[in-house]
This record gives structure tokens, sequence and C-alpha cells, in this order.
């Protein structure tokens, strides 16, 4: 009997995702790695214990909490330091799956599993025929990795994981979904204060050098959030953040579109014959499929060209590119946005 080792945070996904393996006669061990012990905001332990003795399999808790901190929570401030807007959950399940793995190697378990609706197929992963795809999320993990992965949702719809849940009785069959960033509770400009962000007086000016306003720090303001101030003569949003001079841009939404942006650091997973086609790119998690091509290619940095102009492309942001195939979309790779351009 083959053994996999599912990553549970205690919500109905991973559940059904230990459920799905069971009813296909894998051995399951739940496991939660635990990295947030006093508020307990995205690892909900109880819960997990609580599906893994419904379900009768093992399970245990890994302790990350210095690891995390590390690895994630540094990442996270130095990016806002640096006049960014960071997008930590990539970041995380490259070192989550990392930490999964090298305990399936330890202990002789054949797969790691989690829930997320994406499909691995011949160690190629694919967006999820859903409305719920996560493969975003997944784009900068090695390819070696994929081998030694189970994405047992990536075929099943929202509303099929809770009707499987129902039908098992799992107490979290309506439980909500968790939310984007699991560390932080409410606004992030709280936690940002938390973890010694101070208010910095700055100025906003329009795109035209007009001064504005006054503002208390350049890292609460994002590209393409609307500016709310009264007295303006139309709607205006953030259009740019200035560290350096501490300073918000503002300006009209038509000047938050652009055809171009460069990305860095990339991370390819599938053949390198696809970059030389017509691809479709996600600036976000929560984006929906923008048609463009790799235009330049240096060693770690790309400028891709849409073919429409794509809103609020946002430095920090990770933008993943993919290949459509059939009825799917194959993820080529990914790469952290540097810069729009012009």
């Amino acid at each position: 009997m083959e053994k996999v080792i599912v990553g549970m945070s205690g919500g109905v996904d991973s559940s059904v995702a230990a459920v799905i393996l069971k009813e296909k006669g894998f051995e399951v061990t739940g496991y939660t790695l635990i990295f947030d012990d006093e508020n307990n905001k995205c690892c909900r332990i109880n819960d997990a214990k609580r599906v893994a003795d419904e379900l009768g399999i093992d399970y245990l808790t890994i302790d990350i909490s210095e690891e995390f901190d590390q690895n994630i929570i540094n990442y996270f401030l130095n990016e806002y330091k640096n006049g960014k807007t960071p997008s930590p959950c990539p970041r995380c399940n490259i070192f989550k799956f990392k930490l999964g793995l090298e305990y399936a190697e330890k202990h002789n378990i054949d797969y790691v599993a989690t829930g997320h609706y994406a499909k691995i197929k011949n160690d190629k992963l694919y967006t999820a025929d859903n409305r719920k795809d996560q493969a975003y999320f997944l784009s900068r993990l090695p390819k070696k990795y994929f081998s030694k992965i189970l994405l047992p949702l990536g075929e099943y719809s929202k509303d099929k994981v809770r009707e499987i849940a129902e039908k098992y009785n799992l107490h979290v069959a309506s439980k909500d979904d968790s939310q984007d960033i699991c560390f932080i509770e409410d606004d992030y400009r709280d936690f940002l204060k938390e973890k010694g962000f101070k208010r910095k007086k700055g100025r906003v000016y329009t795109s035209k050098g007009k001064y504005i306003d006054d503002h208390e720090g350049y890292f609460n303001y994002t590209i393409g959030q609307r500016y709310k101030m009264g007295g303006l003569p139309n709607k205006k949003y953030v259009i740019e953040t200035d560290k350096e001079n501490n300073r918000v841009i503002i300006g009209d939404n038509e000047e938050l579109f652009s055809k171009k942006m460069i990305i860095e650091d990339i991370n390819i997973i599938a053949d390198k014959k696809y970059l030389d086609k017509n691809l479709f790119f996600k600036i976000r998690s929560r984006d929906s499929f923008h048609s463009g091509k790799i235009i330049q290619k240096k060693d770690d940095e790309f400028l891709i060209q849409f073919k429409e102009s794509v809103r609020a492309i946002t430095p920090g942001q990770l933008a993943v590119f993919y290949y459509k195939e059939n009825s799917d979309y194959l993820v080529v790779g990914s790469g952290w946005i540097k810069n729009q351009q012009n």
C-alpha cells in the first residue's frame, strides 16, 4: 500500500483531499505545520486533528515557527520596505512542500498531498477546470517536486468538495474558506505597524507633479487602489509608490494600463519551447488570463508584451504564464514583477 502525507489546515479542502486519497487505497497521514502558536490564525490544529479522528487516519504536527519567520515574515516585511507589494503564498508553498517532502523521504512515505485546486499530469502542472483554480500558487515549485506531489481536488469543483465533506459527516463541511494571507488577521497595515513600521509623513502628488495631500507612509498604498479624498475633480487611483522620496503618485484610471512589463527571478517548469509561443498571463492570483508573448529574454529577466493593455501591474506581485493545451492551461513558469513598461 502506497503511503501519502496530507497537509491539513483544518479547512474543508485539505480534509476532503485526505478523504479522496483514503478512498483510493492510500495509507494516509495528516499533518499540520505550526507557525503561529499564539493566535493559531492559519493552522487550525483542533479542526485538523478532529477530521483525522473522524477519518481514522494518523495525524501529527510539525513546529516551523522559527523557519517561517525567517523565510516568509521577513520576506513580507522587506518587500514593503523596498516599496513593493509582496505575494507571500507562492513563496510559502515552496517552503511548505520542501518540508513535507523532506519528512516524507525521511519516513519512507511515497507522496505529499494538499488540497490545492490544480492538476499534475505527467509531471506537468495544469490549472483546474473550475472556478477555484490554484495552480498560480504552485508555479514557484521546482519541477522535480511534481513526481512526488498528489493534488486530488484537481478534478472537483468547490461545491462537489463540500458535498463529499457532508457525505462523510465531516464537521468542517460548511466551514468558510480561509483568507488570502494566513498570518494576517485583518488589515496588513496593522500587521506592519505591529512589526515596527512607523508613520512617516510624506506627500501625495498627481502624475503631473501637483501636490494634493499628505500621507503617513508609502507602505499604506498599493498600485491600483482608489485614492479617496474630497474635492478632486474625478476618481483618482494610486499609480506609483516612491519609496526613496516617500511619495505617493495618483492619477486617472487610464494611467494604470500598460501593454508591457518586466519580470525577474524566473522559474520555468515546462519545456522551454513554450517560451516562444503565444501565452496567457496572470499578474495576481485572482486575475483573468491576459494574452501575450515573451519578447525579450535575458538570463533571469523577461520582457512581456500583452495583446491588450493590462491594469495595475504591481512590482512584487507574481506573474504566471500559461500555454493553452486543449481545454487546460499548462503552467509554463513564473516570475516576480519588476515594473511595467510604457
